[in-house]
């Protein structure tokens, strides 16, 4: 097992809900209206998945939409030493669950497998998401912390973690969701995409481009 460093400094940011859609959105659910944000993928609410994207061609990653209706929703991104990225989002009930059935190491000893053509690991991130539902309850925080606690576990964990013996320090990341509640439909959207020189989510709730925010992950 490597010593996996973590950046001391988490990179935090808090997305407010603006009034007008407190307002509006909640209304059109009353009516029955579709939400607004772009759709995106919704896991189902009793299992958790994960997805594992490889830039191979350079092409770039994304744009991969999950909606932040789930309890957990986190986003590791790393880039390799000649520029190729890799992204793999958990999402859905409990962060745990592909821990526990060896999904997560089996992406990430993939991506670390992938060290061998596109060079060691230079940076990555993992982004913990604290979506409406994840934020309820007396123990949110520490179910939210120990899930992002057993991710950075895993990665350390894996045999010739990150392609190198002294793996780049992972840069923690959280993005807060504020004002929206647990039971709406018209939950945002967190958007990845990518190139070769930069990796970001965009967080929508709605469809025009003033109804978003941007946080990079790399």
């Amino acid at each position: 097992m490597y010593s996996l460093k973590v950046n001391s400094q988490i990179t935090a940011r808090t997305i407010e809900r603006p009034v007008l859609s407190a307002i509006v959105d909640p209304f059109r659910d009353i009516i029955g209206l579709p939400p607004r944000p772009p759709p995106g993928f919704k896991p189902d609410r009793h299992d958790t998945t994960i997805d594992t994207i490889i830039d191979r061609t350079g092409d770039g990653i994304g744009p991969l939409a999950i909606s932040t209706s789930c309890n957990h929703l986190y986003c590791y991104a790393a880039r390799y030493d000649d520029g190729k990225s890799a992204v793999t989002v958990i999402a859905g009930d409990c962060a745990l669950a592909p821990i526990a059935d060896g999904r997560l190491h089996h992406d990430i000893s993939l991506i670390n497998r992938l060290t061998l053509y596109h060079g060691p690991i230079a940076s990555h991130s993992l982004t913990t998401v604290i979506t409406p539902r994840s934020n309820r309850g007396f123990l949110a925080s520490w179910v939210i912390h120990h899930a992002q606690t057993e991710i950075l576990q895993t990665l350390a964990d894996i045999p010739d973690a990150l392609g190198t013996e002294n793996p780049a320090p992972i840069t923690p990341i959280r993005v807060r969701l504020h004002g929206w509640l647990s039971f709406e439909n018209s939950l945002p959207t967190c958007v990845i995409e990518g190139d070769q020189r930069t990796i970001r989510m965009r967080i929508a709730w709605g469809k025009q481009h003033l109804a978003e925010e941007g946080v990079r992950l790399l």
